[in-house]
């Protein structure tokens, strides 16, 4: 049976835990080999193949150009965090914590980023084709120039997100929620907007056909008086 989220995280707040997490820092900080150092560790044995980072605290840790890639960091908290130039390819943070995060450069191609909180996050340039973003919050998000190609953006909220320039070409963003958004220069051919959300603060890109792709307007009802 698998651990729980709050069994992942306490692991962390115990004396052994600390230690091998300052360890994992250290050896990601001087490119050195770092998944030994969990070798034995509570949980661990569940995961067949993937660095376990699972419910880790890795707020406000300066990670920048780390290798990451294929870490399991599912429930983990990266609030904070400078990931910029971070290779996240094939990585798993379904759940986690990225609120205001620093992926600028970052490369999560193939990434499980589904129910993460992403909100006011940079993701500028960042790689992130195919990620699954099925579910998460990416509000105010600022997601600029970014290669989002083929994404699943399946009920992501959007919400005042900054994708100007960004490539969203053939992007699952059914049922997602566009208010408020920037999509000036964005690349939107074969995206799929059925039942997305957008509102008269929605920034479209001029050749966006979001009308007959299926994209509702939502108007916000008069103010009481």
């Amino acid at each position: 049976m698998r651990s729980t989220i709050e069994e992942l995280k306490a692991r962390w707040e115990t004396d052994e835990g600390k230690k091998r997490l300052q360890k994992v820092k250290a050896a990601l900080l001087t490119d050195k080999l770092w998944k030994d150092t969990l070798l034995g560790f509570p949980g661990v044995e569940e995961i067949d193949s993937e660095p376990d980072l699972r419910g880790a605290n890795l707020s406000r840790t300066n990670l920048i150009n780390a290798n990451l890639s294929g870490a399991n960091l599912s429930g983990a908290n990266l609030i904070g965090a400078n990931l910029g130039g971070v290779n996240l390819r094939g990585a798993n943070l379904s759940g986690a914590d990225v609120r205001g995060a620093d992926l600028i450069d970052a490369d999560l191609l193939d990434a499980n980023l589904s129910g993460a909180d992403l909100s006011d996050a940079d993701f500028q340039r960042a790689h992130l084709r195919a990620v699954d973003f099925l579910g998460a919050n990416l509000h105010g998000a600022d997601v600029r120039s970014a290669n989002l190609r083929g994404a699943d953006l399946l009920g992501a909220n959007l919400r005042d997100a900054d994708l100007r320039g960004a490539n969203l070409h053939g992007a699952d963003l059914v049922d997602a929620d566009l208010r408020g958004a920037n999509l000036n220069g964005a690349k939107l051919l074969d995206a799929k907007l059925h039942g997305a959300l957008y509102d008269d603060e929605t920034q479209w890109s001029g050749n966006a056909d979001y009308k007959t792709a299926g994209a509702i307007h939502l108007v916000d009802p008069p103010a009481d008086e």
